[in-house]
């Protein structure tokens, strides 16, 4: 099981790391468009975690006899799920620390232009106190990295309910005739 969860684990941060880098590159050198930046890594984040089904399905049929229990299944997915949650971790604590410092100060001026223009007067200085908060929260990167961790740990493990409900097995299927 072990194997499996680190292979099948790997392919998730290669194919995280891959897009993010992709991504980094081609919007780094455009004027900042945070929203298209947003789809772009919820995409990376779900096509990273489909490795927790192509994992589970690998073990039940080549290495557990085309059996899989729902905690034996559960188990594995979560296994597999914590190395592109710590890859997206490690991945935003670098990008801010390093690859795109002024990004919190960017991202930041563009909340407040975001609420400025969508906002009511009467919430505007509660708004602009709640970003100005999150944004010095944000600034330290034990957070950023515990957050965006759980950012992928979380949908990890509804892809992972959902891939072991769908691939558990308590009896071997027989082979096919042909």
């Amino acid at each position: 099981m072990k194997k499996t969860a680190v292979r099948y684990g790997l392919y998730g941060v290669y194919t995280l790391l891959a897009l993010f880098l992709i991504s980094w590159l081609v919007y780094n050198r455009q004027e900042e468009n945070y929203k298209t930046q947003e789809i772009v890594t919820w995409s990376g984040i779900v096509l990273s975690l489909i490795f927790v089904y192509f994992g589970m399905k690998y073990y039940r049929d080549k290495q557990n006899g085309g059996l899989l229990g729902f905690g034996e299944g559960m188990k594995l997915g979560l296994l597999i799920v914590l190395f592109p949650s710590i890859a997206f971790g490690l991945y935003n604590v670098i990008h801010i620390l390093w690859l795109d410092p002024q990004f919190l100060d960017k991202y930041y001026a563009y909340q407040v232009k975001q609420i400025k223009t969508t906002v009511p007067a009467a919430e505007l200085d509660k708004r602009l106190n709640e970003v100005q908060e999150m944004r010095e929260m944000f600034a330290s990167p034990a957070v950023q990295f515990i957050v965006m961790f759980l950012s992928v740990f979380v949908v990890g493990v509804i892809v992972t309910i959902i891939s072991t409900l769908i691939l558990k097995r308590k009896t071997a299927q027989p082979a096919l005739v042909q």
